[in-house]
């Protein structure tokens, strides 16, 4: 049974759990944070092919270390990004971070980007959700709201987008988060980990969506393989495809 990572820092994995998750039969959105990590996430998109998306482009924590023309670096690795069907990301905006309008800037460009080569988002919005998802209908783009904990009014203006929210197993610790998991539409869902971040003392690994799924599920009143395949549809409409697996 095949389950999905929505989104996931691949490249800063070690080699056990990197065995771990594809033995797992788990298939990673892999992100990026900026030129360097975009060319690692490519090259473990090769290496694990097909059970690798790869996503390209920079952090919106990262954006004050470059300027533009780290942009133009990044759409210059679309040619080989699309040969794994992947999008742009980890991109986005952050209230909790300094320099918003350069961030804003960034996030822009990327959208146009995303646009013009009709590539999905893997969004970072902290705080700035409203702003994020009017940016994404504005360039009509698909994009993927990673560990949202936004506004429970915005999910159905997501829905409407054609847009989706990723779940993270770190929702038992966040009273907003678990609200969304509550109330979320089931057809705007994915599942992520966020892998390998650590939060509140607890590494996260790609395989803890086989447990969040069936948390999810009992949660939700559903049978755990009606969410897992559901999922699966739902991860499918937001790359416009799915891998052979």
């Amino acid at each position: 049974m095949m389950y999905v990572d929505a989104h996931a820092h691949l490249y800063l994995m070690s080699e056990d759990d990197l065995k771990r998750t594809f033995e797992s039969n788990i298939i990673v959105f892999a992100v990026s944070e900026d030129v360097d990590s975009s060319f690692k996430t490519l090259q473990l998109a090769e290496r694990y092919k097909p059970m690798v998306v790869p996503f390209i482009g920079i952090h919106p924590w990262r954006v004050n270390e470059f300027d533009e023309k780290e942009i133009d670096k990044i759409a210059e690795l679309i040619r080989e990004l699309k040969k794994y069907g992947g999008g742009l990301g980890e991109i986005g905006i952050d209230a909790k971070k300094p320099a918003i309008e350069k961030q804003m800037k960034f996030f822009e460009r990327f959208l146009e980007l995303a646009a013009g080569y009709k590539l999905p988002v893997n969004i970072h919005a902290t705080r700035l959700w409203r702003i994020a998802l009017k940016m994404v209908i504005e360039h009509d783009v698909r994009a993927n709201f990673h560990w949202y904990s936004g506004p429970l009014d915005l999910l159905r203006d997501i829905r409407d987008a054609e847009c989706f929210i990723s779940i993270n197993p770190c929702y038992i610790f966040q009273a907003q988060h678990h609200i969304v998991v509550e109330k979320a539409p089931i057809e705007i869902m994915l599942t992520e980990t966020d892998a390998p971040f650590t939060f509140r003392g607890i590494k996260l690994r790609s395989w803890f969506v086989i447990p969040l799924v069936r948390k999810i599920a009992q949660l939700r009143g559903m049978q755990e393989e009606e969410l897992r395949k559901q999922i699966l549809q739902n991860a499918k409409k937001f790359l416009g495809f799915f891998p052979k697996i």
